[in-house]
């Protein structure tokens, strides 16, 4: 199989990929908005540090054997960061 053609392969496959986690990150940031929309209105605290160790920690159970661990916690990390900046707009 020549270079072009299995590099095509392998970006279509991400695309199928890229468009299960849009639709994935969507549903996340809009559950994350009404969680932050009910903490408004009970006036508690957008970071939750408790809630994010306690998923840290279930990400690490989960992920081990995986080959991306680190990069996958970041990704976590940052999704967490704007999971909370979302919030503080709602």
């Amino acid at each position: 199989m020549s270079f072009e053609k299995s590099l095509n392969g392998f970006r279509s496959e991400l695309d199928q990929i890229d468009e299960t986690l849009f639709d994935l990150l969507e549903k996340r940031f809009i559950i994350t908005d009404e969680i932050g929309k009910l903490k408004k209105q009970y006036n508690q605290p957008i970071d939750q540090l408790d809630r994010e160790s306690q998923i840290k920690k279930k990400l690490k159970d989960k992920l081990q054997g995986f080959s991306h661990v680190n990069e996958i916690l970041d990704l976590y990390d940052l999704v967490f960061e704007l999971s909370k900046k979302s919030q503080k707009n709602v």
